[in-house]
């Protein structure tokens, strides 16, 4: 080691071991590093599942409050690093109100009766003066909850999806309270500098950058959302498709026998030998002689094919009549007879909108309320449940081929969240995400109040989201290239292709050994 070397080791040293700072280090670089250290090291992205997309930047704020205290706890030059001071609450955001509050709960350090006061972000505003006195007891109430939660979330700090359901009310508290108020710093922490010299932060990553931009995505009305399950979609079956029915019967079953045997050749021992009872097995009939050995039949192995979990999700909105259609039913039913047939648990999504035109509640409401700009989302989501894990597929089977395309639009974005967030709570170690769709979202109403980008840049912004945590997303594109969006997919040129896709593809994505980028 050389002298410089060595001059550094030394005075960054005592950084870590004994809460001193090493004097070649810059603070807010240490600080900086520190926190993006904590973050990976104790945070579970699993736990964001349990939050809206509006919800999640205020639960984020909190978790790094979580993390950071165990850093301090676990590591003293962390602690001299990760150092703050509570500041008067009226100085502060909401947001990084809430963080030092957090932080100093989570210490054990409470602070006093007046500093739990949350701020008020519309303070001064025209708006916030109309609606003073219930946007006030609105504000005592959520600062009346803030000690309560943090104090009975300090009981679960080092178990993360315990602390994620006790401060989850309080979390839901927020969102409601600031659904109209600016996106959130990306970083809570950095929102101001604190009494201890602590300066702002720049941004923890390109990652944290987008979860800032997501807080940005609003919905204006939920009153019409609706998700639709096997009992419901009777209600709206209807003839099954003509152009499919005789493809699918003579053809389907003995393409998705040749789909199951490619998927249990993955299987590395089919059988269980030397067994009492079962198949005999003629390379150990020669034991029977040698050894009177009796052991000589084989059984199949039951358990699944492998501990992976695939949800499909399917885009039922106008723009996928006729042949995009087509394909996606014949390529769904192959897939999933397979897939069943093999032991792999899967799930069948559909999602659209309930509205197209200006036949439609949401934007009528909108227009109601004076049009407030950036009004988000103008329609009403409608998802459907073909299948769930736990239900076979002849019971959802013939309701997707007799449900026609909604006639409404389609906000992929959402859409994406919704089916990760049901996929999330599968057991299974491996989480497949396999989306069949025709483009771009599209929703003329929210597009026209929001700006054309607007669905398109949260499309982007989900599929980063879900891409960072354990799920691996697949698109598969219905004629039309979406590699532009989905960094995995897919294009089927025509119905004959979809069997030597899902052919090749599907028992790379279980054993997970196509990790690039495809075609």
């Amino acid at each position: 080691m050389s002298g410089d070397s060595e001059c550094g080791a030394l005075q960054v040293w005592p950084a870590i071991y004994a809460g001193t700072p090493g004097a070649s280090v810059a603070h807010s670089d240490r600080t900086r590093s520190d926190a993006d250290a904590a973050w990976q090291r104790w945070h579970e992205v699993q736990t964001e599942a349990l939050f809206s997309v509006l919800e999640q930047p205020w639960y984020r704020v909190i978790e790094q409050a979580r993390v950071e205290t165990l850093a301090s706890q676990h590591l003293p030059g962390m602690a001299h690093n990760l150092a703050f001071q509570l500041s008067s609450s009226s100085a502060l955001s909401p947001a990084a109100h809430l963080y030092h509050c957090a932080r100093s709960a989570l210490s054990g350090v409470a602070p006093s009766d007046g500093q739990w006061q949350v701020p008020d972000q519309m303070a001064g505003r025209w708006l916030g003066r109309l609606f003073e006195r219930g946007r006030q007891r609105q504000l005592q109430q959520l600062s009346a909850l803030l000690p309560v939660r943090l104090s009975e979330a300090r009981m679960q700090l080092a178990d993360a999806q315990g602390f994620a359901r006790v401060i989850k009310p309080l979390v839901e508290a927020y969102a409601r309270a600031f659904a109209s108020a600016q996106p959130l710093p990306s970083q809570p922490m950095a929102a101001s500098a604190t009494a201890g010299g602590r300066k702002n932060l720049p941004s923890r990553s390109v990652e944290r950058q987008t979860e800032q931009q997501e807080a940005s995505y609003r919905v204006f009305s939920q009153a019409w959302d609706e998700v639709l399950g096997v009992r419901e979609l009777r209600a709206l079956a209807q003839q099954p498709h003509a152009a499919l029915r005789d493809e699918i019967q003579a053809q389907a079953r003995r393409l998705a026998q040749q789909l199951r045997k490619r998927l249990q050749s993955l299987q590395p021992h089919p059988w269980r030998f030397d067994q009492p009872q079962g198949m005999l097995d003629a390379r150990r009939l020669t034991s029977v002689v040698t050894c009177a050995n009796t052991a000589i039949f084989r059984q199949p192995q039951l358990a699944s094919l492998t501990d992976a979990s695939i949800s499909l999700l399917l885009d039922q909105s106008g723009s996928m009549r006729g042949l995009p259609q087509q394909m996606t039913l014949l390529a769904v039913d192959l897939a999933v007879r397979a897939l069943e047939s093999a032991g792999v648990s899967c799930e069948v999504l559909g999602y659209g909108t309930r509205y197209a035109g200006q036949d439609n509640p949401v934007l009528d409401a909108w227009q109601a309320a004076g049009r407030p700009e950036s009004p988000g989302r103008l329609n009403a989501t409608r998802y459907l449940v073909y299948k769930s894990v736990r239900q076979p597929w002849r019971a959802g089977r013939g309701l997707l081929m007799r449900q026609a395309p909604l006639a409404g639009e389609n906000i992929d974005g959402e859409a994406l969240l919704w089916a990760a967030r049901r996929l999330l709570k599968q057991p299974q170690r491996r989480k497949i995400l396999l989306v069949f769709c025709d483009g771009a979202p599209h929703d003329e109403a929210t597009i026209m109040a929001n700006g054309p980008d607007y669905l398109r840049r949260h499309l982007h912004q989900s599929i980063a989201m879900i891409e960072r945590g354990p799920i691996h997303l697949v698109a598969i594109g219905m004629g039309q290239g979406i590699a532009h969006y989905y960094r995995n997919s897919l294009r089927l040129q025509g119905p004959e292709a979809i069997f030597s896709v899902l052919f090749e593809q599907l028992p790379q994505l279980l054993d997970g050994s196509n990790g690039e980028r495809f075609a």
